[in-house]
């Protein structure tokens, strides 16, 4: 009870409580706190036990982290992620620990260090997914292993660099820049002869037309900010938004990814359904309302963005999807946003496209080189090389019989050698048939995986890992409501184990039994 609803352990003291208990069965005598906090311990060390002997049965686990600041404490909350032999999704929230001091990189690596081996994956884990956080991306750098280990051993192959440290950017800054390389890549453009007059017309004009497009943006957010402060503000504004608008406005919150697409949303959509209440709403407010050119860019804007919201609900999934579905979500958010680029019905959001496509290779094109999450893409019967150009799917092809190869050549190893084992010819052609009819199937469903075995094992082994760090927010949004303002005196140890007990249940999740309420 205490568990399950979030509940203070002292609500077995109150008096609503002992009295509901009491009309129940009659006298009863209902124990102290104290015993259930001693039970609580109990609970979270037997719940503990059993979930570290179902992470034994597990061949790879993947794991997620990151940082959350409560009520003036730090806590470091980690999730960890299997597929069972039959393919289902398991997941489990491993901790949510204290960090006392500076968040630095060798105490965030310290402490996944200290949770792995408390739970005995350490040699099993295959993937950490985090944010980008710099203390976390140098704490991998400095003291994760050496990524030529994992990666499939092929004389071909070349090692991939650490990736740099990624910073967030304001969208407008993304204007500013683009603008400034066009300007440079126009005055070397003018160097060179007339014959490229045109292309210097164009970049001319693309120049002028960024700053422009800028200013758009910021003087709608002003407006938008404006009327939704208003709304947030006070309550006499947001009963006469309702009675005008029928509906209240989406509300900008910074902490949510697609918060801001949202709000900009339903704005649109009043656009389209009730433009002239919407004016009057401006009005009311001494707010300049928009004009006809910043209603088309809002509604520019929401069409260029509406693929980017979808790609993020997909990579947030935790239920059905993995870290194979990472590189189709991008190349398909790269052809969707080229036929922008040539859509003559987008006018005024073009160097949006443009600088969204830059960015798009820019920050992600290295992705398509890391085999691992080439790997965990081929072996999904979901995506196969459907992705992929004719050039990348020979190479995908390649590295996929490499990686067959090698499994099958480590699994006769394993087995005692027979005077029959002699018939290389004939193993070979049964590794080249497997490859040959997992990819004439076409796409299908990862049950399709039980007649191909070995691409199976490759399966399980790259796509044990989730596609983003989602899974540890949902695990703070869980400890912020046990972590409230009334309960600050709880103890780290007490908090870990109401967190640990109300997300693990029999010890972890099977989302084929308890699918996602998202």
């Amino acid at each position: 009870f205490i568990i399950k609803d979030s509940l203070s352990i002292r609500e077995v003291e109150r008096e609503g409580f002992r009295d509901l208990m009491g009309s129940l069965v009659g006298k009863l005598v209902v124990k102290k706190r104290t015993y259930f906090t001693e039970r609580l311990q109990t609970e979270y060390s037997n719940t503990k036990t059993n979930l570290i002997l179902a992470l034994e049965s597990a061949l790879h686990v993947s794991t997620t982290a990151d940082l959350w600041s409560g009520r003036r404490r730090s806590f470091l909350g980690m999730t960890v992620h299997w597929l069972g032999s039959d393919l289902s999704r398991c997941s489990a929230c491993l901790a949510v620990r204290r960090v006392i001091g500076s968040h630095t990189f060798d105490v965030i690596a310290k402490l996944i260090d200290s949770i792995h081996k408390e739970f005995g994956i350490s040699s099993k884990v295959n993937c950490t997914i985090t944010d980008n956080g710099s203390n976390f991306l140098k704490a991998f750098n400095v003291f994760g292993p050496n990524t030529a280990t994992s990666e499939p051993e092929d004389e071909d192959e070349e090692d991939l660099e650490d990736d740099d440290d990624f910073d967030f950017i304001d969208i407008g800054e993304i204007f500013d820049r683009h603008s400034q390389e066009c300007a440079d890549k126009e005055a070397t453009t003018s160097e060179e002869s007339d014959d490229d007059n045109i292309n210097v017309a164009v970049t001319e004009k693309e120049r002028i037309k960024f700053p422009a497009t800028h200013e758009m943006l910021l003087r709608i957010e002003a407006k938008l900010q404006a009327i939704w402060n208003k709304q947030a503000r006070s309550s006499l504004a947001s009963d006469y938004i309702k009675s005008k608008l029928g509906v209240l406005f989406v509300l900008y919150n910074v902490t949510r990814w697609n918060s801001f697409f949202d709000s900009v949303e339903c704005v649109t959509k009043l656009i389209g359904s009730k433009n002239e209440e919407l004016a009057e709403v401006f009005h009311h407010f001494n707010i300049a309302p928009l004009t006809k050119t910043e209603e088309e860019f809002l509604i520019e804007y929401v069409r260029i963005m509406e693929p980017f919201t979808q790609a993020l609900d997909v990579l947030q999934n935790e239920e059905k999807m993995s870290i194979g579905c990472v590189l189709p979500t991008i190349r398909l958010l790269q052809e969707t946003m080229t036929e922008f680029s040539t859509d003559i019905s987008i006018v005024h959001c073009q160097p949006l496209v443009s600088a969204v496509l830059l960015g798009l290779e820019k920050r992600l094109g290295l992705m398509f080189h890391n085999n691992h999450l080439r790997l965990a893409s081929i072996s999904d019967p979901n995506f196969k090389t459907i992705w992929a150009d004719e050039e990348e799917k020979a190479q995908l092809i390649t590295l996929l019989r490499s990686v067959v190869r090698r499994m099958q050549t480590s699994l006769r190893q394993q087995k005692k050698t027979r005077f029959l084992d002699g018939f290389k010819k004939k193993r070979t052609s049964i590794e080249s048939d497997e490859v040959d009819s997992y990819l004439s199937e076409g796409t299908g469903e990862l049950s399709s995986l039980d007649r191909f075995p070995t691409i199976k094992k490759i399966f399980l082994e790259y796509n044990s890992a989730l596609a983003s760090s989602a899974a540890c927010e949902r695990v703070f949004s869980c400890a912020g409501l046990i972590f409230t303002a009334k309960r600050t005196n709880l103890t780290d140890g007490n908090f870990e184990a109401l967190v640990f007990l109300k997300l693990n249940g029999d010890c972890c999740r099977l989302w084929a039994n308890n699918p996602s309420k998202t």
